[in-house]
């Protein structure tokens, strides 16, 4: 093909790649997630991987070969330079867990599973409410977690000795979860979110199908969009990352 187009931007897309002892592996999405390292690490913990939600690996795979040919057309553009690009689903899923592969080749640390739990927010996670729905709250500070204390109606527990500091909260952090999980099993996820957001906390209801395509805040920010089929109908779609605040493409 170079020979017939010198300047050809050409991608190549396979389960790891176009070359290597394992460039002859076919798959799909649940085995892109699971050799590249993220499956391992999405479950509750103390148990078994939990497993990738099938699209996630297609679209971040799909994603990172768009934009590498993007950049390549650029460099075309520039240059007059062509370019072969060789992606590779498992490298890209990697990727996205780059600190935990480093964490492990520097200091030989094993990541397991640790349910909603983030090293640096406490607490961290997806609470029930009533309904069968559910919040999740992030609390990244000190002040937050003042906040979140006060919506709870004990602000004593901003100053206990298990939970005054995030290192505190981490080191207590199963009987913290259990003293959210109490307050928010009486109330309403979406009263509760409204709430806590008021008082500068992190946190949203959990949305289902339903939630999120009647969502006004997500249709006035344009993260859904009418366009019209090759019929003339006019059908909802999202919109592709970057494309909301009404932007045309």
């Amino acid at each position: 093909m170079k020979s017939v187009k010198p300047d050809i931007v050409y991608a190549s897309m396979g389960m790891y790649g176009n070359e290597g002892p394992l460039s002859y592996q076919t798959g799909y999405a649940p085995c892109f997630a699971a050799l590249g390292g993220l499956s391992a690490l999405v479950g509750y913990e103390g148990g078994p991987p939990a497993g990738m939600n099938v699209r996630y690996a297609d679209a971040t795979f799909g994603a990172t070969a768009a934009y590498a040919t993007v950049v390549a057309l650029a460099h075309r553009r520039r240059t007059g330079a062509g370019q072969y690009i060789d992606v590779s689903a498992v490298e890209s899923m990697s990727s996205m867990i780059g600190d935990t592969i480093m964490d492990f080749a520097l200091n030989g640390a094993v990541h397991e599973c640790d349910g909603n739990r983030h090293p640096d927010m406490a607490p961290h996670g997806a609470y029930a409410c009533r309904d069968g729905d559910w919040i999740s709250i992030a609390v990244a500070s000190d002040k937050a977690w003042s906040a979140l204390a006060e919506a709870m109606g004990q602000p004593g527990l901003a100053e206990d000795r298990r939970f005054r500091t995030h290192a505190d909260r981490k080191a207590n952090e199963s009987g913290l979860d259990r003293l959210v999980s109490q307050w928010t099993a009486r109330g309403d996820a979406l009263e509760l979110a409204r709430e806590l957001q008021q008082r500068g906390v992190a946190a949203a209801k959990s949305l289902n199908s339903l939630d999120l395509v009647s969502d006004q805040h997500l249709w006035a920010s344009g993260f859904f969009r009418h366009v019209s089929d090759r019929a003339g109908q006019s059908r909802p779609i999202v919109v592709l990352p970057g494309g909301c605040r009404g932007t045309r493409r």
